[in-house]
């Protein structure tokens, strides 16, 4: 005797839908599963304690990328925080016509102890720099100023960090402030 084939149909259509709740068949990926993919071998802390070039390197490398996961998963930005905040600027290196690196860096301390840092314990203090070209005719360095190494940290104005913005063509300072503990590390480190 003969089934008929609108239940075998049925069956067969019961099987398959319980196979793929199981995983018995593989998903297409979809946006979010590629970007994962691609996401996958970005590291912050590369370009956070790389040197200018490097930073350059990683960000002409990370923005496209992050373009078209942007383009391609709405959601990307509340997944991936640190890669949409470090692409939403291009980092490059300084031109010959650009305010020098040491000048900025002077600039930068002395606005630093403007602000409240400890002279004497200036030089114990780790700095960190970013050469900012998301407007090519308007280059910024920004410069953060760390807590001094240890055996200064308690003298006062030693536990104050500090971020500097340098106009890289003019050399004005734009804008100069302490970084306090309670704001979030992507609104000042980058």
């Amino acid at each position: 005797m003969k089934k008929p084939v609108g239940s075998t149909l049925l069956i067969l259509l019961i099987c398959v839908m319980v196979a793929g709740s199981f995983g018995c068949f593989p998903k297409a990926a979809g946006a979010e599963e590629r970007s994962r993919g691609e996401y996958s071998d970005f590291d912050i802390h590369e370009f956070w304690y790389g040197s200018l070039a490097e930073k350059a390197a990683l960000s002409q490398k990370w923005v496209p990328i992050a373009q078209k996961l942007e383009a391609e998963a709405p959601s990307f930005s509340t997944h991936y925080p640190f890669l949409y905040a470090f692409t939403r600027y291009r980092y490059g290196l300084p031109a010959g016509d650009d305010v020098p690196l040491d000048a900025a860096l002077k600039a930068a301390k002395a606005a630093a102890i403007a602000l409240g840092a400890n002279e004497a314990s200036y030089d114990a203090r780790s700095v960190e720099v970013l050469f900012d070209v998301t407007d090519a005719d308007h280059p910024i360095w920004k410069i953060i100023i760390y807590e001094p190494k240890a055996e200064f940290r308690f003298q006062e104005g030693a536990m104050l960090r500090f971020r500097v913005e340098i106009h890289a063509k003019t050399g004005e300072i734009e804008e100069a402030y302490g970084i306090h503990r309670d704001m979030a590390v992507l609104d000042w480190r980058l």
